[in-house]
Protein backbone atom coordinates (compact mmCIF):
# COMPACT_ATOMS: atom_id res chain seq x y z
CA UNK A 1 0.00 0.00 0.00
CA UNK A 2 1.26 3.39 -0.97
CA UNK A 3 2.19 5.81 1.73
CA UNK A 4 1.54 9.53 2.19
CA UNK A 5 4.70 11.02 -0.14
CA UNK A 6 4.52 8.17 -2.58
CA UNK A 7 0.33 9.29 -3.28
CA UNK A 8 1.70 12.60 -3.14
CA UNK A 9 4.56 11.96 -6.05
CA UNK A 10 2.08 10.35 -8.24
CA UNK A 11 -0.38 12.78 -8.27
CA UNK A 12 2.95 15.63 -9.34
CA UNK A 13 4.12 12.95 -11.73
CA UNK A 14 0.18 12.97 -13.30
CA UNK A 15 0.49 16.77 -13.29
CA UNK A 16 3.32 17.07 -15.61
CA UNK A 17 1.69 14.40 -18.03
CA UNK A 18 -1.25 16.41 -18.33
CA UNK A 19 1.36 19.31 -18.94
CA UNK A 20 2.05 17.41 -21.65
CA UNK A 21 -1.12 16.42 -23.23
CA UNK A 22 -1.85 20.10 -22.85
CA UNK A 23 1.31 20.86 -25.08
CA UNK A 24 0.30 18.05 -27.52
CA UNK A 25 -3.40 18.78 -27.18
CA UNK A 26 -3.03 22.53 -28.94
CA UNK A 27 -3.26 23.37 -32.66
CA UNK A 28 -0.13 22.22 -34.92
CA UNK A 29 2.70 24.34 -35.81
CA UNK A 30 1.10 26.91 -33.32
CA UNK A 31 4.40 28.09 -32.04
CA UNK A 32 6.55 27.85 -34.26
CA UNK A 33 5.25 30.22 -36.11
CA UNK A 34 6.26 33.38 -35.35
CA UNK A 35 3.94 35.29 -36.89
CA UNK A 36 0.91 36.50 -34.66
CA UNK A 37 -1.81 36.90 -37.40
CA UNK A 38 -0.84 33.52 -38.49
CA UNK A 39 -0.66 31.95 -34.69
CA UNK A 40 -3.91 33.73 -34.86
CA UNK A 41 -5.84 32.37 -37.58
CA UNK A 42 -4.34 28.54 -36.65
CA UNK A 43 -6.69 29.19 -33.52
CA UNK A 44 -9.42 29.95 -35.30
CA UNK A 45 -9.12 26.94 -37.43
CA UNK A 46 -8.31 24.77 -34.54
CA UNK A 47 -10.97 26.32 -31.78
CA UNK A 48 -11.85 22.67 -30.09
CA UNK A 49 -7.92 21.66 -29.66
CA UNK A 50 -7.03 25.31 -28.43
CA UNK A 51 -9.79 25.15 -25.49
CA UNK A 52 -8.92 21.57 -24.70
CA UNK A 53 -5.29 22.58 -24.07
CA UNK A 54 -6.16 25.21 -21.99
CA UNK A 55 -8.35 23.40 -20.17
CA UNK A 56 -5.46 20.15 -19.90
CA UNK A 57 -2.87 23.27 -18.95
CA UNK A 58 -6.26 24.48 -16.23
CA UNK A 59 -6.07 20.78 -14.84
CA UNK A 60 -2.05 20.14 -14.62
CA UNK A 61 -2.07 23.15 -12.52
CA UNK A 62 -4.80 22.07 -10.03
CA UNK A 63 -3.37 18.57 -10.02
CA UNK A 64 0.04 19.84 -9.08
CA UNK A 65 -1.25 21.71 -6.51
CA UNK A 66 -3.09 19.08 -5.17
CA UNK A 67 -0.07 17.10 -5.04
CA UNK A 68 2.04 19.46 -3.29
CA UNK A 69 -0.88 20.04 -0.67
CA UNK A 70 -0.84 15.94 0.05
CA UNK A 71 2.36 16.50 0.81
CA UNK A 72 2.79 19.15 2.88
CA UNK A 73 0.11 17.35 4.88
CA UNK A 74 2.53 14.14 4.97
CA UNK A 75 5.45 16.80 6.73
CA UNK A 76 3.97 18.78 8.49
CA UNK A 77 4.63 16.43 11.68
CA UNK A 78 7.97 16.36 11.07
CA UNK A 79 8.90 19.70 10.39
CA UNK A 80 7.80 23.51 11.28
CA UNK A 81 4.38 23.66 9.92
CA UNK A 82 4.50 26.89 8.92
CA UNK A 83 7.19 26.29 6.08
CA UNK A 84 4.46 23.89 4.43
CA UNK A 85 2.00 26.27 5.20
CA UNK A 86 3.40 28.98 3.23
CA UNK A 87 4.61 26.97 0.42
CA UNK A 88 1.27 25.19 -0.24
CA UNK A 89 -0.52 29.06 -0.04
CA UNK A 90 2.27 30.15 -2.10
CA UNK A 91 2.12 27.49 -5.03
CA UNK A 92 -1.93 27.74 -4.74
CA UNK A 93 -2.20 30.75 -4.96
CA UNK A 94 -0.17 30.76 -8.11
CA UNK A 95 -2.04 28.66 -9.61
CA UNK A 96 -5.32 30.19 -8.96
CA UNK A 97 -3.12 33.18 -10.75
CA UNK A 98 -2.63 30.33 -13.71
CA UNK A 99 -5.99 29.08 -14.08
CA UNK A 100 -7.33 32.92 -14.66
CA UNK A 101 -4.35 33.01 -17.17
CA UNK A 102 -5.21 30.22 -19.37
CA UNK A 103 -8.83 30.61 -18.89
CA UNK A 104 -8.56 34.40 -20.14
CA UNK A 105 -5.96 33.06 -23.00
CA UNK A 106 -8.80 30.25 -23.82
CA UNK A 107 -11.05 33.34 -24.33
CA UNK A 108 -9.23 35.61 -26.00
CA UNK A 109 -5.83 34.70 -26.92
CA UNK A 110 -5.11 38.08 -29.09
CA UNK A 111 -3.21 39.84 -26.49
CA UNK A 112 -1.45 36.64 -25.69
CA UNK A 113 -0.21 36.90 -29.22
CA UNK A 114 -0.03 40.35 -30.45
CA UNK A 115 1.78 42.84 -29.06
CA UNK A 116 2.44 40.95 -25.57
CA UNK A 117 3.44 42.82 -22.73
CA UNK A 118 3.51 40.48 -19.09
CA UNK A 119 0.53 41.67 -16.88
CA UNK A 120 0.80 41.96 -12.99
CA UNK A 121 -1.16 38.60 -13.25
CA UNK A 122 1.75 37.05 -15.01
CA UNK A 123 4.09 38.40 -12.35
CA UNK A 124 2.13 36.99 -9.41
CA UNK A 125 1.65 33.62 -10.91
CA UNK A 126 5.60 33.45 -11.19
CA UNK A 127 6.74 34.64 -7.79
CA UNK A 128 3.92 32.71 -5.57
CA UNK A 129 5.14 29.40 -7.39
CA UNK A 130 8.86 30.42 -7.08
CA UNK A 131 7.91 31.68 -3.49
CA UNK A 132 6.04 28.15 -3.17
CA UNK A 133 8.86 25.86 -4.84
CA UNK A 134 11.16 27.71 -2.82
CA UNK A 135 9.96 27.09 0.33
CA UNK A 136 9.32 23.16 -0.60
CA UNK A 137 13.27 23.18 -1.24
CA UNK A 138 14.07 24.03 2.40
CA UNK A 139 10.83 21.75 3.59
CA UNK A 140 12.96 19.05 1.33
CA UNK A 141 16.27 19.72 3.51
CA UNK A 142 14.74 19.80 6.97
CA UNK A 143 12.71 16.76 6.50
CA UNK A 144 16.08 15.09 5.35
CA UNK A 145 15.29 14.62 1.72
CA UNK A 146 18.42 14.02 -0.66
CA UNK A 147 20.57 17.27 -0.57
CA UNK A 148 20.34 17.32 -4.21
CA UNK A 149 16.79 17.98 -4.16
CA UNK A 150 16.42 20.27 -1.52
CA UNK A 151 19.42 22.42 -2.60
CA UNK A 152 18.30 21.90 -6.41
CA UNK A 153 14.97 23.25 -6.03
CA UNK A 154 16.19 26.29 -4.33
CA UNK A 155 18.95 27.48 -6.22
CA UNK A 156 17.15 26.02 -9.67
CA UNK A 157 13.87 28.79 -8.31
CA UNK A 158 16.55 31.50 -7.43
CA UNK A 159 17.72 31.30 -10.92
CA UNK A 160 14.55 31.65 -12.35
CA UNK A 161 14.42 34.27 -10.14
CA UNK A 162 17.23 36.39 -10.22
CA UNK A 163 16.38 36.05 -14.31
CA UNK A 164 12.86 37.65 -13.61
CA UNK A 165 13.91 40.26 -11.34
CA UNK A 166 17.34 41.78 -13.19
CA UNK A 167 15.72 41.11 -17.17
CA UNK A 168 12.07 41.32 -17.12
CA UNK A 169 10.97 42.36 -20.59
CA UNK A 170 12.80 39.25 -22.09
CA UNK A 171 11.94 36.90 -19.15
CA UNK A 172 8.38 37.28 -19.67
CA UNK A 173 8.12 37.35 -23.00
CA UNK A 174 10.21 33.98 -23.01
CA UNK A 175 9.90 32.32 -20.50
CA UNK A 176 7.65 29.36 -20.50
CA UNK A 177 6.01 28.47 -16.81
CA UNK A 178 5.69 25.43 -17.72
CA UNK A 179 9.13 24.62 -17.16
CA UNK A 180 8.56 24.79 -13.07
CA UNK A 181 6.84 21.44 -13.66
CA UNK A 182 10.36 19.68 -14.15
CA UNK A 183 10.54 20.93 -10.25
CA UNK A 184 7.60 18.76 -9.39
CA UNK A 185 8.30 15.86 -11.56
CA UNK A 186 11.72 15.45 -10.08
CA UNK A 187 9.79 16.00 -6.42
CA UNK A 188 7.24 13.72 -7.37
CA UNK A 189 9.81 10.93 -8.28
CA UNK A 190 11.76 11.20 -5.46
CA UNK A 191 8.64 10.94 -3.14
CA UNK A 192 7.78 7.86 -4.51
CA UNK A 193 11.16 6.08 -3.92
CA UNK A 194 10.60 7.12 -0.68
Amino acid sequence: MMKNPQIAGVVLIVGLVLVLVAAFAGPPRLYQDPDSDNRLQIIADYPGRWLASNLFFILAGVVTAVGLGLFSLHLRASISGWITGLAAAGYTLGTIAWMVLMAGRAVNPEPYFRNYTFSPLTVALLWLILVGLLLYGVAFLQAGYPGWLGFGTIAGTGLIGAAALFFPNQFYASFPPQILYLFTLVSGIVMLRQ
